[in-house]
């Protein structure tokens, strides 16, 4: 049997063949479709849960931040030291009471032995001896966080904080420590949980442990040990975090991400959500595309079949009947068509070539342009920012409608003004720049300024343009970004409040201790290097301790502020820097300031502090009175010092001299006391 050649193929049977050579590929990217949907899916529930773990961790690392800073200002606290007592032990059951988040909290001694506690009133060694043993090595951090223990004296589940005293001669002095309620930080975890829909848990990587785990397991308590469990791998494997797709400790398959906790590198924050329920989507999406591509290929073949006829065939020989009446005229083309197509199509291509000649061009024409101007025209009503087009004077003759919802103007309001009219008196020059480069012909880009809105006010807007190609005017994108910046200027000031709390004193608002600290050594190593002079008083409030006694710690700590405004107003040069040291105890940095200056202006302060005429009863001069110490770095003299230690020290001899002597003094350290 002959088989026909394929130029006798008809066209309904090359469609139905069509269709099914169709199908392969797409049944190709329909797999494609399933298998990448799969990854995306994971790899987007990857993301997801690190993301969570990480903003988790950050939000549960605020308890540390706060323990640490409540264990910072204990040390401060004059009852709270190394060798405990009684005072030290009803301070910290007050501080105790008024912290739900921890469970005890106390001090121990050098040796990591209890000596002061909220509820222990009998000494004995701390609980966490690995705590203890850590914060008795040298160079030890100043803030530890412990293992997962069970308290000694809470009999509850914790987890130690602690947080060292100053070094004793290079050596552990002690340090003040608090355990933490992990019934507390469970409050916390259950918000991350979502209401439970994920799983959130604290780890312990060092020793296996889970401390907590929400939604609570049944049979899991708080510090149960999963040594070989498959997320303990991957924690200990990636200690900086990272994802793993394990099965969780209910025994359910789960995508985890894991973060480290800032503060508490020991502890880990793990987020999971169940695989199942993840992937549930993806395999109802598989369904319903295959169900819905099998009913496409059985639907596509009844319509080809049905359809060839009814769509193609008839018409076709309509159209061939009218086209040969059209190419009867003056058009005279011909179009042969390959021997492999459709004897209906050959037919109907004799016919259109012989109008291809003189229609092609012009169709081809239009729809260039028609499609060009759809295009611009979809994209320009369409877009949120606006598209303005400007003549060769730079007035607008075109604005997209998006300057309704940007400025509160309608497009043709704007039509014949200028860029410069609308912008704000402070930015007209930067227009004018922008207007001058483009109609020079350069393009511009990010081009920022402030215009007036309909509804008042003014609106930040990002600008690009450039000129066109016929040189017949210039177009410009502008794009509204008034959100951003207002959102980066709240940034800069919450930024530059939270730079001046970290460096100021919060009852005299002068420099408070650190940032002495920080600039004495500053100062010092710039004085060492330009070979100049610096100078440091010592300031100390005379009998201020019988000050407080009779008038009580309000009226000190008006004092006090009082004083620091005086010692402030006195020292008004811009390198000055002038701060509380402790207590009663403030302090001035002077760059440039050789020993007479230091001591002259030392006196400035001393009698700016009598005109105060502050009255203390306790002091033989009948008002509050300051002594001053005055050390001095000379010039060239500091190349064999190792640091700014010793010009407090000699300052503090000096004050201590000007005590000695009666008080109400300026003493100026001598080359000895150096």
């Amino acid at each position: 049997m002959k088989l026909p050649s394929i130029g006798s193929v008809g066209i309904r049977n090359r469609l139905i063949a069509l269709v099914g050579f169709t199908m392969i590929p797409l049944a190709a990217a329909f797999a494609l479709y399933i298998w990448t949907d799969h990854t995306q899916t994971i790899a987007s529930a990857k993301d997801g849960v690190r993301a969570a773990a990480k903003l988790a961790a950050a939000t549960e690392a605020r308890i540390f931040d706060e323990t640490r800073m409540l264990l910072e200002t204990l040390k401060l606290v004059p009852a709270v030291l190394p060798t405990g007592g009684a005072a030290c032990s009803s301070f910290l059951a007050e501080v105790k009471a008024a912290n739900s988040l921890y469970n005890t909290v106390g001090v121990v001694d050098s040796a990591g032995t209890i000596t002061c506690h909220n509820a222990l009133r009998v000494q004995q060694k701390l609980s966490d001896l690995e705590l203890r043993d850590r914060m008795m090595a040298p160079g030890s951090p100043a803030f530890l966080v412990g293992k997962f223990v069970i308290g000694k004296v809470s009999g509850k589940p914790t987890v130690l904080a602690a947080s060292g005293f100053p070094k004793n001669q290079g050596g552990f002095a002690g340090a003040v420590f608090a355990s933490l309620n992990l019934d507390s930080m469970t409050q916390d975890i259950e918000a991350v949980s979502d209401g439970g829909e994920q799983t959130v848990l604290l780890l312990e990587p060092s020793s296996n442990r889970i401390i907590l785990h929400y939604p609570p397991l049944l049979g899991v308590p708080f510090g149960a040990p999963f040594p070989e469990h498959p997320l303990m791998t991957a924690v200990r494997r990636m200690p900086n975090g990272g994802t793993a797709e394990v099965m969780g400790i209910d025994g359910v398959g789960k995508v985890f991400g894991f973060a480290p906790l800032p503060g508490a590198k020991n502890i880990v924050l793990a987020v999971g959500k169940d695989r199942k329920t993840l992937m549930a989507p993806v395999r109802q999406r598989l369904t319903v595309s295959s169900v819905g591509l099998l009913t496409v290929l059985l639907v596509a073949t009844f319509l080809v079949w049905w359809l060839s006829e009814r769509m193609q065939l008839r018409p076709l020989r309509r159209l061939m009947d009218v086209a040969t009446r059209i190419g009867a005229g003056n058009f005279g083309a011909t179009a042969d068509l390959e021997r492999w197509q459709a004897p209906e199509l050959k037919q109907f291509g004799h016919v259109l070539a012989a109008m291809a000649n003189k229609l092609s061009i012009g169709r081809d024409a239009e729809q260039i342009v028609a499609a060009s101007e759809a295009r611009f025209r979809i994209l320009a009503e369409n877009t949120v920012d606006i598209i303005t087009c400007a003549d060769a004077s730079g007035r607008r003759i075109y604005v997209s409608p998006a300057s309704r919802a940007v400025l509160g103007y309608d497009p043709g309001e704007l039509i014949g003004m200028r860029p410069r009219d609308l912008a704000h008196p402070d930015d007209v020059g930067v227009v004018d720049t922008m207007m001058s480069t483009v109609m020079g012909g350069q393009a511009v880009s990010g081009i920022d300024y402030r215009v007036a809105h309909r509804g008042g006010g003014y609106r930040w807007v990002e600008v690009a343009g450039k000129p066109l190609d016929d040189g017949a005017g210039t177009v410009f994108v502008m794009r509204d970004f008034t959100d951003r910046k207002m959102i980066e200027a709240q940034l800069a000031e919450a930024n530059l409040k939270l730079e001046r709390l970290a460096s100021t004193d919060g009852l005299t608002g002068l420099a408070n201790r650190r940032a002495l600290d920080e600039q004495l050594e500053i100062e010092f190593g710039r004085a060492v290097r330009a070979d100049s002079d610096l100078s440091f008083l010592m300031i100390d409030v005379d009998s201020f301790k019988a000050f407080n006694d009779t008038y009580g710690h309000p009226a000190g700590d008006e004092c006090l502020r009082r004083i620091a405004a005086a010692l402030k107003e006195s020292l008004r040069r811009p390198g000055d820097l002038t701060a509380r040291y402790g207590g009663e105890e403030l302090a001035a940095v002077m760059p440039g300031t050789n020993s007479p200056g230091a001591v002259e202006r030392a006196e400035v302060v001393r009698l700016a502090v009598r005109e105060l005429a502050i009255p203390n009863s306790g002091s033989s001069h009948g008002i509050v009175t300051i002594s001053v110490g005055v050390a001095t770095l000379a010039a060239g003299a500091g190349a064999e010092l190792r640091d700014a230690a010793w010009l407090i020290r000699s300052a503090d001899r000096a004050l201590y001299e000007a005590k000695a002597n009666g008080r109400d003094k300026v003493v100026a350290a001598s080359a000895q006391q150096a």
